[in-house]
This record gives structure tokens, sequence and C-alpha cells, in this order.
């Protein structure tokens, strides 16, 4: 991963909190293939999912499932071969409803090894209907302002000055 690349993600890790809706739940990003992309969880979309009520032995579906979709998406969409799940985390998403969880699923790259050196996984968010969030472009950060003034002033005598002795 080259300078570019790590300075576009610590700006995206920086911007994205501020550049999404207020109903936003979970966001992450990440850049494959020096491009760059966004899922964004919305409250209304994880209402619409199954719940997985405590006491229930299973959630609606299982970590092996999400991992199987996360990888069929990821094959589709950045076509890149067989991608190898690294982790799978289940999040419980507890402020919308008590038996709402989705997961996020870490795919490390076809043929990358650790080894390699830098292996950044792509990370994919699977709800609990069977569906992908969506791959879309990041949020585009907000303008950078800038003083329209001039520059700060200086003092009249700070420009470089003859230090020497007046001849008499």
């Amino acid at each position: 991963m080259n300078r570019i690349q790590i300075l576009i993600v610590v700006a995206l890790a920086h911007w994205a909190p501020a550049l999404i809706r207020a109903d936003c739940v979970y966001s992450n990003s990440f850049t494959f293939n020096s491009v760059s992309y966004a899922q964004i969880v919305y409250q209304e979309v994880l209402e619409k999912t199954p719940r997985w009520k405590p006491g229930a032995e299973c959630p609606p579906i299982s970590p092996g499932k999400a991992e199987a979709i996360a990888a069929d998406y990821a094959d589709q969409r950045l076509k890149a071969g067989e991608w190898v799940a690294k982790q799978i985390a289940l999040v419980h998403e507890e402020i919308i409803d008590p038996g709402c969880w989705f997961y996020v699923v870490d795919l490390r790259p076809p043929g990358m090894r650790v080894l390699d050196g830098l292996c950044i996984p792509i990370r994919l968010v699977v709800l609990m209907d069977g569906t992908v969030v969506p791959l879309q472009p990041p949020p585009k950060p907000p303008p950078v302002l800038v003083w329209p003034g001039p520059s700060i002033p200086q003092p009249p005598d700070a420009g470089p000055q003859d230090r020497r002795d007046p001849k008499p």
C-alpha cells in the first residue's frame, strides 16, 4: 500500500463520521486495487431485517453462511478470485431493538499471505436477511475553508536590514 492510499484511508476514517446521515448505525470504508469503497448501514435498513430473539439457539443465518455470502459478493463485485475469511464478527445493535444483529466479515484478498507484507482485509456487512450492504463511493469530504484575507501582516521593520554601521 503506497502513501497515497494510506492517506486516503486516514482521511476517510477522519471525515466519514461527519459525512453520513444521523440515522447511520454502522459504517466502514476500505481501498482495494486503488479504488475506495464505503458501506453505510442505516437504521431503516436494519429495522426490516429478521431478528435474533434472546433465547433462540441460532441466528437467522449462520456465520458460515454469512462468510459465503460475503465472499460471493466480493468475488462478483471486486473480481479478484477466491477470498479468504479472516474474521467474522456478530454485531449487536440494541438501540434499534434487542434482537437486532448483523455480521461484519473481514476477507483477505486472494493469494495474499500475511508474510507478503501489509495485508489489510476488506470488510463487508451481511444482514440477517442474507443481503450484503451495497458498496458505494465514500462520502465526499467537506470543502476546505481558506482564509480569504491577506497573509499575516509583518511589522514594517521586519524585512532584511543592513546592520552595518553607517559610514560617516
